[in-house]
């Protein structure tokens, strides 16, 4: 053969003489051959070569260093080992089953050997760096001890090689690791060989006789703690650069050569230095420091791990280099028994609960599960923008439902287009039982120069109510100059008794998709009964109860822990099942969520029954328990510890924090996270409801640049007599005084959440006629004969349409504080020049009410801080009311006049056509639309520029009727009032629930999607249109 062919090897052939990963053949195989004599073979020995694989691998100018060995002895040398290594071409299927052959040696941690592809692979080089304190010594203590773990145990039967060059080896935390595993400790150290280096010479020597050991005994693991320590000391200075990385390509070439040779798995930590040279890299780099030894150590190395400290006692690892694994990165957490995954510790489980109440934790303890059973979600929320030294973030967080006894969750969080380090959020635990635990991740990301899209994973995960279990969704942000798009909408379920089949179930939610897939919407607002608990009497645990025929007995019966229990179980289930049902499960992923309870939320009517029922102890019970569950689903926050019951006497009152005392027996086996602070969106009330022992809470968010949102909760301090209280009012409209004042100008819009509607028709005369002696006698006959049983309900005995009447805002007992609220919506727009909308739902039809001056004030909506449009949209998925119904709201369309005298009030006429040309009104019905719907409001981006308008597009021309263009407008609400009005309906630009271009700029686009078919379970919709002005307070009204 000469010098240039290459041998040809079998691989089957290599693996029978003895070689392969972790069994090369030891050198003295080649004694005889070709002349070879056992004084060669020392000589190669003494020269640091020990296997026939180390001569293959090797120059032949390397081999002639050897003293005593000449050119044509080392030409011998290495035609004989290339005989017996196969180093020629192969298949890629060959290639394949070697490297399926090869091991994984565990980390310690799951989390971290998942983000590994299993652990760290034997047979090449893992580099580790990090700063100081970011766990890579931590990393090798624990490996040189699961290096000798049993293949089965992610071990690789081995024993380990350490080299020290820092001296921070310490044999104790080996004996630590050992005693996790239930390793023998004193067997565990003598396993371990371990070298101090004391300069870099040194170091290399080191390796030559580690290459010596691992031909006697078998070694499954190399650790060099750190490779460029001693490097960076011997050779200082940019003169002895060169020399310096000289040095450390050969000492990786024989690392290289090591893992080649023995199949054994090689790591190397490795320290960072900081960029300095002020380029732009140095500008732009999300963090400029960067490993020692350049592209030395980079080629040499196979994978390259980037640690950072994180939370206490956790840090997180970063895939930075990898011929195979995908970029990621993972928390892990360094205890004394070695490296693990991220733990909770028992005080997050029992929160504020003393010791001597701590119940043991059976079944709700972290777990090792390889895949989070995930019951529930993910949910999306969005909390808050934050805003500091001209940078605004935004704040939402995500939720999702387990199964007990798992380990902490991770989610990643990067921009879907790349180009920024990926976050990694650890999920915190809120309430855990031991059916489900409930995590919440915290999310944050920087509002830039254009709308964002963010993609958020959680690894390991298994739906157990879906079809897919793909771990990633998308949300969208805006720009930081612009507002978000909003979607809105109310009554997200079925009354007792619908035929949810005849309805398609929630089909509306798929044209919220398709809209959502156009043009993303940034938040949904959900107005109220995002879910429909009223089967809890029913179906539920309220049924014996219900069926009680005396109304006294009802009122006396006990709400006691049992009852308190089923309640829990009933209100958790119903949730799952709903937010699992699509297609508004998938909204729930990918659209931020904001929500404001009402009464379906809880029950049918809760807090307009008569006082004296509303206080009996059922009702109190499952308000606490939908409290309960609202503030988990809906908020992601934790809820109180415990919940009303008779019997536990401390929770039958609000203490001085504002929530029912503890009950023991309710925190056994339970965890609920102590929440020490408020999301600072959140307007808590100043004491607790009067049915409800918790205290109301409202929001106020900025929804983008331009426009702000605050939801009043109008329901915790709800009686038939008032909806909230008046320090309650009085707390809103001072943090909005605060809030705009802090935004100079800034904010253009209040979106205001009522829940119910503020502008629309009256039906005193109704309600006059249910509450008066008339009907007295049909009652009488209901007691005593069941005559007239729909008419009314069963818990008061009172008229089934009367608390529904006494939920509005026009009913009789709530008209002063309409007023009241009205003049000071009035007033705060008058006074920082914002342009309030009013959204309401809750009714069951599509319609827009108007608040706005009189004739007689004589000046332009677009002046008019008393023009205060009321969206009306309701139901998005429950059924409408009969036609003859909204007809009838229709007919009752009046124009009313607000006790001011200056305030007048009307239904515009926004449905020009019947949906998709399916009749669902009277054709002269244009007020009222009695079919399914939600509405969107996009803010106006562009509008066409004209002589005279003004600096936020309004037109300013003389007299009462300036608007965008010329046309001249009246002052009878039943026509359009402005440019905006003009043309609404489904040929107005805003139809679509797309546009953003309009006639006033900075002015909204209101679009109402009204469903066509309610036997298309597509959902499809038809658009009505209009548009809503900025305010520029031109004048003042008089």
């Amino acid at each position: 053969m000469t010098q240039t062919e290459e041998p040809e090897v079998a691989q089957d052939e290599y693996d029978n003489m003895g070689g392969g990963p972790g069994a090369p053949l030891p050198i003295a195989h080649l004694v005889g051959q070709a002349g070879l004599t056992d004084r060669d073979i020392k000589l190669m020995i003494e020269g640091g070569y020990h296997t026939v694989e180390s001569i293959a691998y090797s120059t032949r100018k390397q081999l002639e260093q050897v003293k005593g060995i000449s050119e044509a002895k080392a030409t011998k040398l290495q035609n004989e080992a290339m005989k017996h290594v196969p180093m020629g071409f192969t298949t890629a299927t060959e290639m394949h089953q070697r490297r399926s052959d090869l091991i994984s040696i565990t980390t310690g941690s799951k989390a971290l050997d998942r983000l590994l592809g299993g652990g760290i692979e034997t047979g090449s080089i893992t580099e580790i760096f990090g700063e100081f304190r970011t766990g890579k010594s931590q990393i090798c203590h624990t490996l040189a001890v699961t290096c000798q773990l049993p293949f089965d145990m992610g071990g690789g039967e081995g024993k380990c090689l350490y080299i020290d060059t820092e001296g921070t080896f310490r044999p104790t935390r080996l004996l630590s690791v050992a005693n996790r595993y239930g390793l023998e400790g004193e067997e565990v150290l003598d396993n371990v060989a371990y070298a101090r280096a004391y300069n870099s010479e040194h170091q290399l020597q080191l390796l030559k006789q580690a290459a010596q050991m691992m031909c006697e005994t078998r070694f499954s693991l190399l650790i060099v703690d750190s490779a460029t320590a001693l490097y960076r000391t011997d050779y200082t200075g940019r003169g002895e650069l060169s020399s310096r990385q000289s040095h450390i390509a050969g000492f990786m070439r024989m690392l290289q050569r090591l893992a080649d040779e023995f199949g054994i798995a090689v790591v190397i930590t490795n320290q960072v230095t900081a960029q300095v040279d002020g380029g732009p890299s140095a500008m732009f780099n999300p963090d400029p420091k960067k490993p020692i030894g350049g592209n030395i150590i980079a080629h040499a190395s196979t994978t390259r791990l980037s640690l950072k400290k994180g939370r206490g006692e956790t840090r997180i690892c970063k895939i930075y280099d990898s011929p195979c694994l995908p970029e990621g990165d993972t928390l892990f957490a360094i205890y004394e028994h070695g490296i693990d995954d991220p733990q909770i510790k028992e005080d997050h489980y029992y929160g504020n609960v003393p010791p001597k109440d701590r119940q043991p934790l059976n079944g709700i303890q972290n777990g090792a599960s390889n895949q989070f059973e995930v019951i529930c979600g993910p949910l999306l929320n969005y909390q808050h923008l934050e805003e500091q030294g001209g940078a605004v973030r935004w704040h939402g967080s995500v939720l999702i439902v387990t199964k007990p006894g798992q380990r902490v969750p991770l989610l990643e969080l990067a921009p879907e287009a790349g180009g920024s380090e990926r976050v990694v959020v650890e999920g915190l635990k809120l309430y855990a039982d031991p059916d489900k635990t409930f995590w919440r991740f915290s999310l944050q990301v920087p509002l830039t120069e254009a709308e964002a899209r963010w993609r958020y994973t959680i690894p390991d995960i298994r739906y157990l109510a879906a079809v897919s279990n793909d771990p990633s969704r998308i949300f969208v942000v805006p720009a930081a100059s612009e507002s978000m798009r909003i979607m809105f909408h109310s009554c997200n379920g079925f009354s007792v008794g619908t035929d949810e089949d005849f309805w398609s179930g929630p089909a509306v939610w798929n044209d919220v998709l398709r809209t959502h897939q156009k043009r993303p919407f940034h938040v949904m607002i959900g107005g109220g009964d995002q879910i429909y608990n009223d089967s809890v009497r029913v179906s539920g645990p309220l049924k014996p109860w219900t069926e009680i025929s005396n109304p006294h007995k009802r009122r006396e019966f006990p709400f006691d822990n049992k009852m308190r229990a089923d309640c829990d179980e009933f209100y958790y289930k119903n949730y799952v099942r709903w937010y699992t049902t699509e297609p508004f499960a998938s909204a729930n992923t990918s659209i931020a969520q904001i929500n404001i309870w009402d009464d379906h939320d809880i029950i049918d009517g809760f807090g307009s029954y008569t006082d004296g029922f509303m206080r009996c102890a059922v009702f109190r019970g499952i308000g606490g328990v939908a409290f309960k569950y609202y503030c988990l689903f809906q908020h992601h926050t934790a809820p109180p510890a415990s919940t009303f019951t008779t019997d536990a006497p401390q929770t039958m009152s609000a203490g001085a924090g504002g929530t029912a005392g503890i009950d023991p027996r309710q925190i056994e086996n339970t965890y609920v996270y102590n929440r020490t602070s408020d999301d600072p969106s959140w307007i808590v009330g100043k004491k607790p409801g009067p049915y409800v022992e918790e205290r109301s809470r409202s929001l106020y968010k900025r929804l983008g640049k331009r426009i702000a949102f605050v939801g009043i909760d109008a329901r915790t301090e709800r009686t038939r007599k008032q909806v909230n209280y008046p320090e309650t009012y009085d707390l809103i409209f001072n943090r909005l005084r605060s809030e705009l004042t802090a935004a100079r100008g800034d904010i253009k819009h209040l979106i205001l959440l009522l829940g119910v509607p503020i502008a629309y028709p009256r039906l005193a005369w109704l309600e006059n006629i249910l509450s008066s002696p008339l009907i007295a006698p049909i009652r009488l006959l209901n007691k005593r004969f069941g005559f007239a049983g729909g008419l009314f309900n069963s818990f008061d005995g009172g008229v089934d349409l009367l608390d529904d009447l006494d939920d509005h805002y026009t009913a009789k007992h709530h008209k002063k504080e309409r007023r009241e609220l009205v003049v000071r919506l009035q007033q705060l727009s008058q006074d920082f020049s914002v342009r309030i909308t009013i959204l309401g739902g809750d009714v069951h039809l599509g319609a827009l009410g108007r608040f706005y001056s009189n004739p007689e004030v004589n000046i332009a909506p677009e002046h008019d801080p008393r023009y205060m449009a009321n969206i009306i949209s309701s139901a998005i998925t429950n059924k409408p009311p009969p036609k003859a119904v909204a007809n009838l709201l229709a007919r009752r369309n009046k124009i009313h006049h607000l006790r001011d005298g200056k305030t007048d009030e009307t239904l515009l006429a926004l449905f020009d056509k019947q949906p998709g040309g399916v009749l669902k009104s009277a054709e002269n019905n244009h007020n009222t639309m009695p079919s399914r719907n939600y509405a969107i409001i996009t803010e106006i981006s562009d509008a066409p520029a004209q002589n005279g308008t003004a600096h936020n597009g309004v037109s300013s021309q003389n007299g009462v009727n300036g608007n965008s263009g010329h046309k001249t407008y009246g002052h009878d609400g039943h026509k359009p009032l402005h440019a905006g009005e003009d043309g609404a309906g489904t040929e107005h630009p805003a139809a679509d629930g797309i546009s953003s271009h309009g006639a006033f700029k900075h002015g909204l686009n209101v679009a109402l999607m009204v469903e066509i078919d309610n036997q298309d379970r597509q959902g499809k919709t038809q658009g009505y249109g209009l548009s809503i002005p900025p305010l520029d307070i031109e004048k003042k009204p008089q």
